[in-house]
């Protein structure tokens, strides 16, 4: 890009509200910087074995169709605080679970996903056991689980032992 492309495309920027990216617009700035994202890993125990409920990507979706995942979003400037994050997930993928306890941070991840690097504060939640579809012992996950979750999952259900 010349000088004048970069400061067209700027000009073009400047006029999109902050908060929400369109689609087309998320896609390229996941590819060019690090985006910090907020992801709870919802766990419940069943007799001695540790549960997680993960949530299934559309079919459609471009980066992981058709694969389960811990709920997660990517932090918004509109995210006044982490809670307000967090209540923003809730209120998206976490509707149908009844929360006991949380969110607890665990850890940070620097990953590489499809669509680029990611910053992750990583949470885990307790949730009610209600038998909903999704729930699965931690140490039988889905062969379609994303494999950059696994070992989150994995470590939000060691902290998760302890309590």
């Amino acid at each position: 890009m010349n000088s004048d492309e970069i400061s067209q495309a700027a000009a073009i920027l400047g006029g999109v509200p902050v908060g929400y990216v369109p689609p087309m617009l998320f896609r390229q700035f996941a590819r060019l910087v690090v985006l910090p994202s907020f992801v709870v890993v919802p766990l419940f125990r069943r007799g001695s074995e540790i549960h997680v409920r993960l949530t299934r990507r559309e079919v459609a979706d471009p980066d992981y169709p058709g694969q389960w995942h811990p709920p997660g979003t990517v932090i918004r400037p509109t995210d006044e605080t982490l809670q307000a994050c967090f209540e923003r997930l809730a209120s998206s993928e976490l509707s149908e679970m009844t929360v006991i306890r949380g969110p607890i941070y665990f850890d940070v991840a620097f990953t590489q996903i499809v669509r680029g690097r990611e910053l992750s504060l990583l949470h885990w939640v307790e949730i009610v056991d209600d038998n909903s579809p999704g729930n699965f012992p931690v140490g039988n996950l889905p062969n379609t689980t994303i494999d950059t979750d696994i070992p989150r999952i994995q470590k939000a259900a060691a902290y998760f032992a302890r309590v």
